[in-house]
Formats: C-alpha cells, structure tokens, sequence
C-alpha cells in the first residue's frame, strides 16, 4: 500500500484509457504523454498499458508501507527517496516506510509513477483511467487526496537494482525555452479560413492559456477569421481536434477531449505529437507546422520504433545489472 502525503496539484490514476465508448458520450481519458507512461511501466517489468500515477505539477510525496519497485519519468521533478537524491527515467528498488517526495517541475508539467504490478483500482468499461468529466475510473473518479490509501500488488519480483536511461536516449519531448512545434493536419473546415488566418496559423507564436487542462489547450494570440460565418451541427471530434471557437482564439482538445463539438475543425496535431502538448505549461508557446497524412503515418512508425528501441536498451540493461549481482 502507498499512503498519499501531498497529492499535488492534480494527480490521478491513468493507464492507456478508453477506446470503445465515444459513441455513448465517454472520452478516452488516460496518460495525457503515453509515451513516459509507456517507458515508466517497462522499467518496472510491466505491461505499458499499466496503471501509473499521472502527477501534474510535481510537489507530491507519497509514503510507501510495503517493498516495490518504482520507476519515475516524464517531467523531472527533482525527486528524493528518504532525502536522497534520485534521477528522473530511472527505476529504483523501494523498501516499506520509505518516503518519496518530489518537488515542482522546472521544465515539464507531467511526471509519470509505475510501481511493480500497476496500481490496482477496478476497471471501468476495460480501463482504470481516471474520468474527471464523467467521475469514473481511478480513485472514485477524482485527483487524489491527501490520505488516500493506493493498493498495489505485492512484489514478487528479482531484486532489481536501480538503473535507467543516461541522458542521451532519454526521451526529448519537452518545450525548448517555453516553446514547443507540434505538426498538425489540415481539418474539414481549413479551408473556411481566410487567406491571411491560414498563414497565421503556421506563422504565429500560441500562448498556452492559464485555463488549459486534461480536456484542451486553449491558445492566445492574434484572433483568426473565417471567410464566412459557418454553422454546424455538433459532430464527433477526437484529441488533437484543433476547434475554432467565435472568439478566433484555437482550441487544441487533449486526452478528456469532448466526444462531439460544433466548432469549425481547421486541422488535427498528430498522434505522435500529442505528448508534447502533455508537457506545455500556462505561458509557454505552440508553434504550428503543417504535415501530411502519409508523413504523419511515418512518423507514427519511426515513433514506434524508437520506443521499441528504449525498451530494448531497458532490457539489456537489466540483464546486465542482473548477471553482475
């Protein structure tokens, strides 16, 4: 069992969320970056849809009360384990009565927790994602709270010890000087857009808004304009949608994305680069570059690939810590 000191801002259990249930009005939920969630989980031996703790912001700590093994990635939050400094992208041994603290993310907004086995919590239509619209999944549907109790297996596992990515195959996914390029493909309604709203898309800085969430980034800058007013009825949209509200300003859904909106699409960021929007904090700066399907179905390959390619480096750095014991 982990005892939750300081839950943080927001954090929640997450694993790769829902898949099925757009139709009925359920989002997806899950890890908003996957791709940390992915690596946090191999480095503790588990599946990487396991469940993990999503936690926005750092500035938690969480008292441990049996033996696991945990791994840590995505946003470095300058963690401790009993006062004792330990690297993000890492996996660590830990022992009962220890305490893990982390303190507020420099660079990053989310920072990844995988214990040995996942976090147990009841599957909700096949997902323990945490649901904060629709308050299902995780721990009743709602961020942790100071006191909670998390129930996790008890480890059987090798005494492992701790090791995990050096600094040059860690992933790169972070905003470089508060601003981050994320590709996009054009939408349905781009074409509504002006002359001049177009190439602003792809050449003007987005601020990210202080009111961005889990449900969509909203981003500040010079308004956009259609060529006509445009109605439509509500339609299905997906994370990535980049909406078009009245007010000219973008709206880019994320992982607790609407099921259905009206707002005019003008494009959709790709898959592969949606976890950079998972680490963009209020303040920081979206840039726009234009991709086409067949480029971003690349991408999303060469994705996979060096994620297979963490996960091997993983593997036989386990096994050589493990024949040197």
């Amino acid at each position: 069992m982990i005892e939750v000191i300081t839950p943080g801002i927001q954090t929640t259990i997450q694993d790769r969320g829902r898949t099925k249930f757009r139709a009925i009005g359920v989002g997806f939920s899950g890890a908003m970056d996957a791709f940390s969630s992915a690596i946090a989980n191999h480095l503790v031996m588990n599946d990487e849809d396991a469940a993990v703790l999503e936690i926005t912001y750092g500035n938690a700590s969480f008292r441990f009360h049996s033996d696991t093994y945990i791994a840590l990635t995505g946003a470095d939050t300058s963690a401790t384990l009993d006062a004792k400094s330990i690297p993000c992208w890492w996996s660590f041994p830990v022992k009962a009565g220890q305490v893990l603290r982390l303190k507020m993310s420099s660079e990053g907004l989310r920072t990844y927790l995988a214990v040995a086995g996942g976090f147990n919590a009841p599957e909700v239509m096949g997902s323990k994602s945490t649901d904060l619209k629709t308050q299902i999944g995780g721990l009743s549907g709602r961020p942790l709270r100071k006191g909670d109790e998390l129930s996790i297996p008890a480890y059987k596992g090798p005494q492992c010890p701790s090791f995990g990515l050096s600094k040059s195959i860690q992933p790169m996914h972070k905003p470089v000087n508060g601003e981050c390029v994320v590709r996009f493909i054009v939408g349905a309604e781009w074409t509504y857009l002006t002359d001049d709203s177009q190439q602003m898309v792809v050449s003007s800085p987005w601020q990210v808004s202080n009111e961005t969430n889990r449900l969509g980034a909203r981003l500040e800058g010079v308004p956009l304009s259609l060529k006509a007013p445009l109605e439509l009825m509500s339609h299905g949209i997906v994370p990535g949608c980049i909406q078009l509200p009245p007010s000219g300003q973008p709206v880019i859904q994320l992982q607790d994305a609407n099921t259905c909106g009206g707002y005019p699409k003008i494009g959709v960021v790709i898959a592969s680069d949606m976890r950079l929007l998972a680490q963009i904090k209020p303040g920081n700066t979206v840039k726009f570059e234009m991709c086409s399907v067949e480029d971003a179905l690349e991408i999303a390959k060469q994705e996979r690939k060096k994620l297979s390619k963490i996960f091997h480096n993983i593997d036989m750095m386990r096994k050589t810590f493990s024949h040197q014991k």
